[in-house]
């Protein structure tokens, strides 16, 4: 199983990705119901913008998302 995870700037259907944890999405909260669950899948984090140049954007993704694993005790 896995959960596809992707963060944006704005409720609107015209909205851009941003780097996850910066946007309008609860990624924290998804976070904290999936290990609330004991989710043992894999996590897709997309993130298209700045292409082709986007390695620090990423960066900051995983960042966020190692920094909340660790505050949820994983």
């Amino acid at each position: 199983m896995t959960v596809h995870l992707k963060d944006v700037d704005r409720h609107a259907l015209e909205a851009h990705d941003v780097p996850v944890g910066t946007g309008v999405a609860n990624i924290k909260g998804v976070l904290a119901e999936l290990n609330r669950q004991r989710f043992s899948g894999l996590f897709i984090i997309e993130y298209e913008s700045n292409r082709p140049d986007n390695d620090a954007d990423v960066a900051q993704c995983i960042k966020f998302f190692n920094d909340v694993r660790r505050s949820l005790g994983g």
